[in-house]
Order: C-alpha cells, then sequence, then structure tokens
C-alpha cells in the first residue's frame, strides 16, 4: 500500500501558499499508506524539479530542499509515499520515476503492485521496482490503454509528460479521491480519503469529494485541470485474478505452453467481462436518468455491505464454515468496512448502507454519513 496525493493548476500558474499547504496537509496524511520514502515532483512550464528521498512524509515536510522546491513556480506538484514492496528502500526506488523515452519525459507516481513486471526485464534490465514497468512502457511511445492492458496487478497512477505537457489520472482497483475546485481552477488528488477530506476545509467546505471511477484514465487538460476532461475506459484489465501458477511461470520462464493457452483463455474472459461492463454503464446511465431498475441485482440508490467469512470467503448465508469468522467487506471498493474510506449510513432495519447523490454512474456515488 502507498499513497498517490497532489495538485494541479492551469499551466503557467504558479500553486499558491494554500496549494503548498494543501499538498504538506495530503502528503502527511497520506504517510500512513506508507513512510519507507516520500517524493514530489513540482512541474513548472520552465522548470521541473524532483525531490524525493528515503523520509516519511512528515519529514519530507521539513525537508530545506523540499520547502525550496515549493516557491519555484511550479503548475503541478505530483507526489507518493512509499511502502516498499519490490525492491529495496533507497532514494532511487522512491516515486515518483522519471524516464525520458520516444514521447518525451514521463513523471509518475504509483499505487499498486504489477504482478508481470519481470516479463519487461528483456526491454528494460535495469529496473528494481515493479510500478516502473508503467512508466518506462509510456515514455516508449505506448498507448496508455495499450499500457495497461498489457500490465496484470492493481493500479492508481498519476503521471506528466513534460515535454508534451499531457497530464494523466487513472484508477483500476487502488483508491484515487478527487476534490475539484473550480472557481479556483483547482485539481486535486490522494489515495487517502480523509487526508483530502480533512484538507478541503481549507480550500471549500462545500465541495464534495469523489472518487475516480474504476478502470478508467483521465487525459487533464494542462490549461484548465478542472475542466473537458477526455476519458479513455480501460473495460477489465486482468487485475487481481492471477493464480499463482502463472507469476511462478512468468518469473521462471516455465511451463510455456500452460502460460500461452492460459493467457489465450484469459484474454476471452477479459473481452466478455468487457462486454458486460459496457451493459453494466448503460443501465447505470438509465437509472440515472430516471428509470427505476436493479444493477446486478442491487439498488442503484441503495448499497448493502457485504458480510463474508474470513476463512472460506464465501458470503453469509453461503457459508458452509462450522464456526464461520464473519467481517462486513465493502463491496464498494473490496476492503473491510474499518478500513476502507467510503462513508456508510447504519439504521437497526437496514443496516450499513451507501446513499447516492442520483447523478453520477455507479461507480463514482457519492456517499453522506447521517
Amino acid at each position: 500500500m502507498c499513497g498517490n496525493y497532489g495538485v494541479a493548476a492551469p499551466r503557467g500558474e504558479a500553486l499558491d501558499k494554500l496549494d503548498i499547504l494543501m499538498l504538506n496537509g495530503l502528503m502527511s496524511g497520506n504517510e500512513k499508506r506508507g513512510d519507507d520514502s516520500t517524493g514530489v515532483a513540482f512541474i513548472g512550464t520552465d522548470e521541473t524539479l524532483l525531490v524525493k528521498d528515503t523520509v516519511p512524509g512528515s519529514a519530507m515536510v521539513l525537508d530545506s530542499e523540499y520547502q525550496q522546491a515549493t516557491n519555484h513556480g511550479a503548475s503541478v506538484a505530483l507526489g507518493h509515499t512509499r511502502l516498499a514492496t519490490v525492491g529495496d528502500v533507497t532514494q532511487r526506488n522512491a516515486h515518483p520515476f522519471w524516464f525520458d523515452g520516444e514521447v518525451g519525459s514521463i513523471l509518475g507516481s504509483h499505487n499498486g503492485h504489477v504482478s508481470n513486471w519481470r516479463s519487461f526485464l528483456t526491454d528494460f534490465p535495469d529496473m528494481e521496482v515493479d510500478s516502473e514497468a508503467i512508466f518506462r512502457l509510456l515514455a516508449s511511445g505506448k498507448a496508455p490503454k495499450e499500457v495497461f492492458m498489457a500490465l496484470f496487478g492493481g493500479f492508481a497512477c498519476a503521471w506528466y509528460n513534460t515535454e508534451h505537457p499531457e497530464f494523466h489520472l487513472m484508477r483500476d482497483d487502488n483508491p484515487l479521491y478527487l476534490l475539484q475546485d473550480n472557481n479556483r481552477k483547482r485539481l486535486y488528488w490522494s489515495s487517502d480519503y480523509w487526508a483530502i477530506h480533512i484538507a478541503r476545509s481549507m480550500v471549500a467546505p462545500e465541495i464534495k469529494v469523489t472518487q475516480l471511477k474504476k478502470r478508467l484514465i483521465v487525459n487533464i487538460p494542462v490549461d484548465n485541470p478542472t475542466g473537458g476532461w477526455d476519458l479513455t475506459d480501460l473495460g477489465f484489465p486482468a487485475s487481481n485474478y492471477l493464480p499463482e501458477k502463472y507469476s511462478q511461470a512468468v518469473e521462471t520462464g516455465d511451463d510455456l505452453e500452460w502460460l500461452s493457452a492460459w493467457e489465450t483463455r484469459f484474454q476471452t474472459q477479459i473481452e466478455d467481462a468487457d462486454a458486460a461492463y459496457h451493459t453494466a454503464l448503460a443501465d447505470a446511465d438509465r437509472i440515472a436518468k430516471g428509470s427505476v431498475g436493479p444493477i446486478s441485482g442491487r439498488s442503484f440508490g441503495e448499497i448493502k455491505c457485504v458480510r463474508m467469512c474470513m476463512i472460506c470467503g464465501d458470503e453469509d448465508p453461503h457459508c458452509k464454515c462450522a464456526a464461520p469468522e464473519y467481517a462486513l467487506v465493502c463491496p464498494y471498493c473490496d476492503e473491510m468496512i474499518a478500513d476502507c474510506g467510503c462513508q456508510w449510513s447504519y439504521s437497526p432495519s437496514k443496516g450499513y448502507t451507501l446513499l447516492d447523490n442520483n447523478s453520477l454512474p455507479v461507480d463514482q456515488i457519492v456517499v453522506r454519513k447521517n
């Protein structure tokens, strides 16, 4: 688990003191998601500064190099807190990464994992961190959708091309919350919900925090980060459904015949799931426009949490364990309700429920707490 966070102003407009105050709050708030290292890329029209080190966010805020970088007139600050999983804890392995390639200079940060990163060591033999595969492929000239469809894992990413100014956010299974201040033309983002929820009180308490929809790549205009987004729907990439045998086969190079057959079968499953996903989107659009009806058997206006057995993984009442151990699991983010960033309403008759605002697609439900 790591943390993405940052702020974007229109290109050529320097981040002000309020933006830096927000950035410091988001950095400190995401420290609980990773304290092995911290980094921020400050991207301006004429200069880009990258400050990163093997320190937690609360220490980076006090770092003299970081404090100097906040005064260099950057329009975008792209930050990350790392909990090391693949690769040693070094300054080199801290995010954001910066790679030059066929399409310019890519600066990017990633929360999640890339299960098949070793498959790309032939092309990039000096890789040490699984996340590098994402930004090296982007720098090589591959289209974002092509990159993420080639990768297996979990993703929440932010990246910027400094030579051909382009800014992107992407989310699959990992969280990424947004705060759009249209009056000031500012976009803030954070992996941690409560960090951005608390920080918004300094900007505009009336603005709602939203979560970026799953399986979506967003191309954000550098001249106005809060408007005119270009959206690319990924459908269903191969996120989190890899058998252990697959990872072993990729790593060792053994069982290549089985590996090829499995990938062919899995690609068919992806295409089938992609079709089902677009059908669900059409249903969500129909319901959002006023028609009433279920999506996958659940009401659009009220989503109930799942009571899941932590022994066998089956939902109550399908669990057959003699002594089941139940936990409440959030179907919105697939984390246990005690750990997820969603807000829940509770009543004795309905239990825990999420309430929507009847205006957003099903994966962009804005929730409120009683």
